[in-house]
Parts: structure tokens; C-alpha cells; sequence
């Protein structure tokens, strides 16, 4: 009975993580360049499931199980070098694979937010903190408390993407709190005018992400597209700027 039981675990499991996306995974980290006598796909689930039991779990241990499951007899050699930095990037790819199937963040966004991978927001609180700290935290308004903390939240809508929260003096600006890289292709980025930079504009747009955010007062950007059209008397507003725009719009 308890064998059944293992046996059920280990199929859904693998349902999670199908071979196909373990090979496509493996090559892109470097692990494998072409399959060899060691499968990297069994290797894979020796390693996860724990096959080597006892107290002391050794490479010499984990060979002798991956014979054992697979019927394969192998060269210590072949199976010593599959454990490199590149197996290291695959497992925790997988990994990070499995929570989001566990925690259902696989799911698409829906309705207006279905073209993007993900939404990420940002924002920050102001907590008022003992006078005595006023050194580490100066606050900005001395007449109400001489110390306080700004703590600046990254939140993933799906629950995988980036989140950290950081913590700063309150007088510390919000801008250079919130870096951005690689990470977020494909995301909606939303965030106050507290991390309004053009130099985080221009990042996100490198790295062919998105952001929504409020418009400061002085800011007079150059129109480039417009997503809807409206029926009746439009007017052209492409490769205006928007200080010249407003006016002459009465919707």
C-alpha cells in the first residue's frame, strides 16, 4: 500500500514537471549539451525525490539508486560530471517552476491584463519611529516626529514575480529604491509619483517592459500612439506634445 502511494506522488509529479520541459530547461542552463548514458530527466527526480535514503547521502549512493530506477549500468565518470554549476541553474529553474504550479501562479492574467506575464507594484509607507533614532531615520516633518522609516514594498500580482520589501530614512527619495533588469519583460510595472524617473522609463523600455504611472505637473511628453479610437470629429494628436493637446480635447 505504502509502495502505491510513492507511486502516485512520483506521477503527479511528473505531471508537474513534464520531460519535455526538463530537456528544453537542461540545455538552455547548460547542464547537458546532448543526452548521454545519464538521462537528465531521471537524474532529475533521483536527485528531487530523494532516492539515496539513510543518514548519509552520497554521490556514490545517488548512482547506485539512479542504477536501481533506471536499470542502467554506469561509469562512476559519466555520472560524477552531470553535477556542475549548469545542474545547479536547471534544479533551481525547476524549482521555481513547481511552487508556481503549487501556489496556482501559473494561471494567465485575464481581461485587460492578459497581454502581460505579470503586474508588479510598488509603493511605500511612512512609520513614525522613537526620537531617539532621529540620526538613522530623519523624518521630514520635525513638528510632528523627529525620526521615522519609509518601508517601499515590491509586490507580484501572480505571487511570482519580484518582491522585496527595503527599508529607508524617510527623507531618503523613492527613486533610486526601485531598480529594474531583465526581470521585467513583458510586465506591468505601476507605481507612484515617488518613483518617477526617466531613467527608470528608459530602463523598463530596454528590457521591453511596461509601466503605468501619474504624470508630473511640468512633464510635457510627445504623444506617439494612441490605442482607441473614437467616432465623430478625432482629432489628430500623434507627435504632439500633450501640454498642446489638452486643451483642444473636450471628451
Amino acid at each position: 500500500m505504502a509502495r502505491g502511494r510513492s507511486s502516485d506522488i512520483r506521477r503527479e509529479l511528473r505531471k508537474v514537471i513534464p520531460e519535455s520541459v526538463v530537456n528544453e530547461w537542461a540545455r538552455q542552463a547548460g547542464a547537458v549539451k546532448r543526452q548521454r548514458q545519464v538521462r537528465i530527466y531521471d537524474l532529475v527526480w533521483v536527485l528531487a525525490l530523494g532516492f539515496a535514503g539513510g543518514r548519509k547521502r552520497t554521490v556514490a549512493g545517488l548512482r547506485r539508486r539512479y542504477e536501481r530506477v533506471t536499470g542502467q549500468t554506469i561509469e562512476e565518470s559519466s555520472f560524477y560530471k552531470r553535477f556542475s554549476h549548469g545542474l545547479v541553474r536547471l534544479l533551481t529553474m525547476l524549482l521555481s517552476r513547481a511552487f508556481e504550479e503549487c501556489i496556482g501562479a501559473g494561471r494567465s492574467l485575464k481581461g485587460a491584463l492578459a497581454a502581460f506575464k505579470d503586474v508588479t507594484l510598488a509603493d511605500s509607507t511612512v512609520i513614525r519611529l522613537h526620537d531617539l533614532l532621529e540620526k538613522r531615520f530623519p523624518a521630514c516633518r520635525t513638528n510632528q516626529t523627529k525620526a521615522a522609516l519609509k518601508a517601499h514594498a515590491i509586490m507580484s500580482v501572480r505571487g511570482v514575480g519580484e518582491q522585496s520589501i527595503k527599508v529607508t530614512a524617510e527623507r531618503a527619495h523613492d527613486g533610486p529604491v526601485f531598480r529594474v533588469g531583465p526581470w521585467v519583460r513583458d510586465h506591468l510595472l505601476m507605481f507612484d509619483l515617488g518613483y518617477f524617473r526617466y531613467q527608470l522609463f528608459a530602463c523598463i523600455g530596454r528590457n521591453d517592459g511596461y509601466f503605468l504611472t501619474r504624470l508630473k505637473s511640468n512633464a510635457d511628453p510627445m504623444i506617439v500612439a494612441v490605442h482607441r479610437a473614437h467616432r465623430g470629429r478625432a482629432i489628430s494628436i500623434v507627435g504632439e506634445r500633450i501640454r498642446d493637446v489638452i486643451p483642444r480635447m473636450q471628451r
